[in-house]
């Protein structure tokens, strides 16, 4: 079961954990939580029913691939890419040759940086 038998432990309580210290406190609850030795949430992911290993292997995988896709896709997009300062030849450069193809600010300033 997914639930660690309902015995108190498992994947439930290191949710509840979690959930509580995120709710108080935003994400500095949950590294606070994940730190703390009153808590016991290292003891309790190693007492873990092994029937839920798997999952819980799964979703922290899942979370860190979906993470490193989600800040990739906003760092090559115009989200971060409006506080790009180029000087005025590279402005003018970007403006007149390369915006009119559909190259992004982002775009512009990854070809910058390589032509260097």
């Amino acid at each position: 079961g997914f639930g660690g038998g309902g015995g108190g432990g498992g994947v439930d309580s290191i949710a509840s954990s979690l959930s509580a210290a995120a709710g108080s406190s935003g994400v500095g609850g949950v590294l606070g939580a994940a730190r703390s030795s009153d808590d016991g949430l290292f003891e309790r992911l190693m007492l873990t029913d092994p029937d839920d290993v798997f999952p819980l292997a799964y979703n922290i995988i899942f979370i860190v691939i979906n993470g490193y896709y989600i800040i990739r896709w906003l760092l090559s997009h115009e989200i971060f890419s409006s506080a790009l300062q180029f000087s005025e030849q590279e402005e003018d450069l970007y403006v007149r040759c390369f915006e009119p193809l559909g190259f992004r600010r982002a775009q512009f300033q990854r070809l910058l940086r390589t032509a260097s």
